[in-house]
């Protein structure tokens, strides 16, 4: 306690005294908001006398700093005594501290104490502290003194960290032991005993047992209890063995119950097939039987495998399961790869895959039925075993029949780099036609047309030979799904005769591979009869050659010329002459003469798409 020798006291000034008095005689707060401390030095002299506290001061000798409270609390042993506490940070200093004030809401000095001179350095000064300055104040009662700081301006002293911590600490204990101890502490979940029993959320069962057609499920967790079958409850399993008839099922101990599904806005019994071994597959009870929905049918199965999007690439050559379906993709930068659809069977009816490729090489990477199944792009109406994915970014969207068939319905617009393109062979010779992606894949299908080689015009002296006749030309829509290459055989015209009298050449026949082909046209013959036209075999389209031109009986022409050549589906062949010209358009026939006759035209063959 302060008395008449204590050297270092506090005490109320005169204006705090008055508004403690106020405070406890009105019931109403009051406010001590910051406190000043200073060197009780304002003329800067060397080792300045200890500064006695006086009530009727209204500021401190020597402030040199003012800031918020740390901390304002009622003095643990004595309810007479307030404690006020500032911390100053270690920035802050170079000056001593010989005297402390403290300052209400209003901005008045209401307390002074002196205290034992110390110095409070600055870090520039190479040493360095935070200190703590407290100020204990008698108060006639303390119950009105509002122990209210503003924690946001303010530094915590360890002490202060450590007894919040403790008092934190020990709430979190209570209010943990209250939650463990409790019989249901998340009332808004179901307890682990009744998850079965709820109508909505699927319930996982696993690996059925019993038989293929007599499914047996247990519910997983030990807890979960099954009272009974209700209206609206979901379970999911995985078929262990293929059904081959009607399905029934039971859960627990409770009574087994038909399996139907949904078809033509009816429910049915199963039929052999509809459960495959290995699948995922739901069960929704009606209130009378389970409904099935599977990997292949249900729409949760369906969106589930939709969002695979995005997931790893195939990297390799896969053979996809029903559960892989949604959007698969695929790069092939490592090497050629082939990725093979699962069976379009009854239970895939209607489930879509997109295939999409990542990759930018020009690696194949095909696309494949199962077994003997096809897919159907657009123009290949009886489909194809197999396609390709040619460019980054190409993708097919295939849609399972159920009946052994992928459906195209959607894919990617075609570059115009490889949409549409032209190849045609004019020389005479045996060629490899390298079949680009897009026909190799069904993607396009090109249209071929090919003619034969044009007959040469005879030569005679002493009488006028006909002209040759054009060869055939034929026309067709060809697939070229999964050829990497085909033989193109372009024909000869027929060889102009001119050494000596005789019938001209036959021109040869133009094909492509063994699929279809265009004969030659005839030679002309010495006696003024034409030869035979060639034809088109095996096209869509087959258009004979046009038959040379023939000389009238006892008619001997200026010159002695002959008949003219055979016009082709590219246009006229040589005019007869005495010495005839070989024709130009392709295919078509040479004119007859008396002394060199006309050469037939090679044939030609185009590829166009």
């Amino acid at each position: 306690m302060v008395d008449q020798t204590s050297q270092f006291y506090a005490i109320l000034t005169k204006v705090g005294a008055a508004k403690q008095a106020n405070a406890d005689a009105l019931g109403i707060p009051w406010k001590i908001t910051q406190m000043a401390v200073g060197d009780a030095n304002p003329a800067g002299v060397d080792n300045p006398p200890l500064p006695m506290p006086d009530a009727s001061w209204t500021s401190l000798l020597g402030e040199w700093r003012r800031a918020p409270l740390n901390q304002l609390k009622v003095d643990e042993k004595d309810n007479a005594v307030i404690v006020a506490e500032q911390v100053i940070p270690a920035e802050i200093g170079g000056r001593w501290i010989r005297e402390v004030g403290l300052y209400d809401a209003d901005g008045d000095l209401v307390a002074v104490a002196n205290c034992a001179p110390t110095y409070k350095p600055l870090l520039s000064q190479g040493s360095g502290r935070t200190q703590v300055v407290r100020m204990n104040l008698v108060v006639s009662s303390s119950s009105n003194v509002a122990l209210k700081i503003d924690p946001s301006v303010v530094l915590a002293t360890r002490e202060y960290v450590d007894k919040a911590r403790e008092a934190t600490e020990l709430y979190a204990r209570n209010q943990l032991k209250i939650h463990t101890d409790a019989a249901n502490p998340h009332p808004q979940y179901l307890l682990r005993s009744a998850v079965a029993n709820d109508v909505g959320p699927l319930t996982w069962l696993g690996d059925a047992s019993g038989t293929a057609n007599a499914l047996a499920l247990a519910l997983k967790h030990p807890e979960a209890k099954l009272a009974a079958y209700a209206a609206g409850q979901r379970f999911q399993f995985k078929a262990v063995a293929s059904n081959t008839g009607l399905v029934t099922v039971k859960i627990n101990d409770l009574a087994a119950v038909a399996v139907k599904k949904a078809e033509d806005g009816a429910l049915v019994d199963l039929l052999s097939g509809d459960i495959r071994a290995g699948a995922l597959y739901d069960l929704s009870f009606d209130g009378t039987s389970f409904q099935l929905g599977s990997t292949g049918s249900s729409l949760d199965s369906v969106l589930r495998r939709s969002l695979r999007m995005g997931g790893a690439p195939i990297t390799a050559s896969t053979v996809l399961t029903d559960n892989q379906l949604g959007h698969v993709i695929v790069d092939a930068a490592v090497g050629a790869l082939t990725v093979t659809l699962p069976s379009s069977s009854a239970t895939l009816r209607g489930v879509e895959v997109t295939l999409s490729r990542k990759d930018v090489t020009a690696n194949m990477l095909s696309i494949a039925a199962s077994g003997a199944e096809k897919i159907v792009l657009p123009g290949t109406a009886d489909g194809m075993p197999a396609t390709e994915l040619i460019f980054a970014g190409d993708y097919l969207t295939l849609r399972a029949d159920g009946a052994g068939k992928w459906w195209c319905v959607g894919q990617a617009q075609l570059p115009a780099s490889i949409q549409s393109g032209l190849v045609s062979y004019a020389a005479p010779g045996v060629y490899a036609f390298a079949v680009p992606p897009v026909l190799r894949a069904g993607r396009r299908i090109p249209s071929v047309t090919l003619t034969g080689g044009g007959g040469s015009g005879a030569r005679s002296s002493t009488a006028s030979g006909a002209g040759g006749s054009a060869g055939g030309t034929a026309i067709k829509r060809v697939s070229l799904t999964g050829l990497s290459s085909v033989t193109l055989t372009i024909a000869e015209g027929g060889l102009s005769r001119s050494t000596s009298n005789g019938s001209g050449y036959d021109g040869g026949t133009t094909s492509f591979g063994d699929i279809f082909s265009a004969t030659g046209g005839g030679g002309g013959l010495s006696n003024g009869v034409g030869g035979p036209p060639g034809s088109g075999v095996g096209g869509d389209i087959n258009i004979d050659g046009g038959r040379s031109g023939n000389l009238l009986a006892g008619f001997t022409p200026l010159n002695r010329a002959g008949g003219d050549g055979g016009a082709s589906y590219w246009g006229g062949g040589s005019v007869s002459a005495d010495s005839a010209n070989p024709a130009l358009a392709p295919g078509s026939g040479g004119g007859g003469a008396v002394s060199s006759s006309g050469k037939g035209a090679d044939g030609i063959g185009k590829i166009e798409w």
